[in-house]
């Protein structure tokens, strides 16, 4: 599902974390349904919103209840409803908005999150847990159906814009512009992927809409991620499946930020913005790799170049072997590009949780 591509060679840089602690990835969102014996909730009526197309399904039958937050930080439905009780609670969170206040960082041990989770919301739902159902959520023994993986890079803020833009004009289809300060990545003609779609876009335009008068701590949290470009790297059904991470016991040793990095290397994010090749890169080319890399500069589209996908791929192969440029791209490359995505998306420039967060209520670390 997830391909990986060469590194790139370039001379432009950006401003990036000198830090070598691992990147934090953190968790933002999951949806988990785990063992849990309740009386149905709602009242065996329930509405299902679907957070990324809007779309509002009915159950006819009245057979599942559903409970919402009323600011979507969560819902709960009850599955597998027999005579009036349910064996098992589904719940679409997002755990670190629901536990902090907040999303900007969290971490990401998806097991802490999703044991915390289960029992503050059957707690407030006064659903009293067998302690078997319990020690099978400690046991690993529930299944997902989605998590979304986020990390915030440092970028100046006046890239940020110009960045979205670029990711825009570099593909050609699969995107979605849900305003200009946000792109994802991964959709159909009529609708998302259900393996994986990547969000990119500003969170603290995003904040400064929800927190209007900002408290102390709210004030150092837009302080310190102004400038942040923020990467969402959301895992469907069918892409945990096909990656074997629907059980909880899947993500007890996963390399999380090795997960998320694959994941924005198969969408290419750092050919958006590309640089053209100086006189002496263009030596290493052999001719007709030149000429298909002049006529791409000059607005031809390479696959229109030849008869068969394998020439395409020798020569696309090829070049960006040789060069790091990747001429399958929609937009042409800058002479002086302002930054380096290869580097603005590499792990050592992912923010790290503030340290004036830990203690307060702004962070709730995984127990442990």
């Amino acid at each position: 599902m997830f391909t990986s591509t060469p590194s790139i060679t370039s001379t432009t840089s950006t401003t990036s974390t000198t830090s070598t602690q691992p990147a934090n990835i953190h968790i933002d969102r999951f949806r988990v349904t785990g063992p849990c014996t309740h009386s149905v909730l709602g009242g065996g009526q329930w509405e299902y919103i679907d957070f990324d197309s809007g779309e509002i399904r009915h159950a006819g039958n009245g057979l599942n209840g559903k409970l919402d937050h009323p600011d979507s930080q969560f819902y709960v439905r009850s599955r597998k409803v027999c005579n009036g009780v349910a064996s098992q609670l589904e719940i679409h969170v997002c755990p670190p908005k629901l536990l902090q206040r907040h999303n900007v960082f969290g971490h990401g041990n998806l097991h802490d999150y999703v044991c915390r989770i289960f029992d503050l919301l059957t707690h407030r739902y006064h659903i009293t847990v067998d302690p078997r159902e319990r020690q099978y959520w400690l046991d690993g023994l529930y299944w997902l159906t989605e998590v979304h993986l986020t990390a915030n890079f440092a970028c100046q803020r006046e890239l940020l814009q110009p960045i979205i833009d670029a990711v825009d004009q570099h593909h050609g289809k699969g995107k979605h512009r849900n305003g200009d300060s946000e792109i994802s990545l991964g959709f159909t003609r009529k609708r998302r992927s259900t393996h994986h779609v990547l969000t990119l876009y500003d969170k603290y335009q995003e904040l400064q809409q929800h927190w209007r008068k900002p408290g102390p701590l709210q004030q150092r949290i837009l302080a310190d991620f102004r400038d942040a470009l923020r990467v969402e790297l959301k895992l469907y059904s069918q892409g945990l499946a096909y990656l074997q991470l629907q059980s909880g016991r899947a993500w007890w040793d996963l390399d999380l930020a090795e997960l998320y990095f694959r994941g924005l290397r198969h969408y290419r994010l750092r050919h958006a913005i590309q640089r053209l090749l100086t006189d002496d890169e263009l030596v290493m080319l052999t001719l007709p790799e030149r000429n298909v890399y002049e006529a791409w500069l000059h607005g031809r589209d390479v696959k229109s170049l030849f008869r068969s996908r394998s020439s395409v791929h020798k020569y696309v192969g090829s070049i960006e072997r040789k060069t790091g440029i990747n001429i399958l791209s929609h937009r042409r490359p800058e002479r002086l590009p302002a930054v380096d995505l290869a580097e603005l998306f590499s792990p050592c420039n992912v923010l790290p949780v503030p340290a004036w967060s830990h203690g307060t209520a702004c962070y709730v670390p995984p127990l442990g």
